[in-house]
């Protein structure tokens, strides 16, 4: 498919679920998208530990600090890929912060579902995906630490 025409048509789909069938069908979207989601998340982060120049989580913990002791990071506590302590993490989190503050407050969708949730419900799920999102970005940044220290990983210029 072409992909100017699948950027028309998919908000039009999402735009005629919702007319015809109002928040209902756009909470449950939202679920099944998230869910659907969160699968090949899932599956990406077993294929990248199983595959076979890592093997397994404790290989994977070794090659991570092999690539400490060899591409240190600048700023991180020990120059270490699995430290909480980072100057960057934390200016990244400021920034994060006061920026989805504003994309929240002006956002009517996040206004329209926090309205109609019953508020256990919604403390809970926005806790749950917090958690989430920071532990995918985790797995991913642990994944590329081991991949810099392959022979055979294509630098990004190489393959655009």
């Amino acid at each position: 498919m072409d992909v100017v025409a699948s950027s028309y048509l998919l908000p039009l789909g999402v735009t005629a679920y919702t007319y015809f069938s109002g928040l209902k069908a756009t909470f449950l979207t939202d679920y099944m998208h998230t869910f659907i989601f969160m699968i090949i998340v899932c599956c990406f982060t077993i294929k990248v530990i199983t595959v076979n120049e890592i093997g397994s989580l404790g290989a994977l913990y070794d090659a991570v600090l092999r690539a400490d002791a060899v591409n240190a990071v600048p700023g991180n506590y020990q120059g270490s890929h699995l430290t909480m302590r980072s100057e960057q993490c934390l200016f990244f989190g400021i920034l994060h912060v006061t920026g989805n503050v504003g994309a929240v407050i002006m956002d009517t969708g996040f206004w329209q579902k926090g309205f109609s949730a019953d508020f256990a419900a919604a403390v809970a799920g926005y806790v749950l995906g917090g958690m989430g999102v920071r532990d995918d970005s985790r797995s991913w940044r642990v994944s590329a630490a081991k991949f810099t220290i392959l022979a055979d990983v294509p630098e990004p210029h190489d393959i655009l």
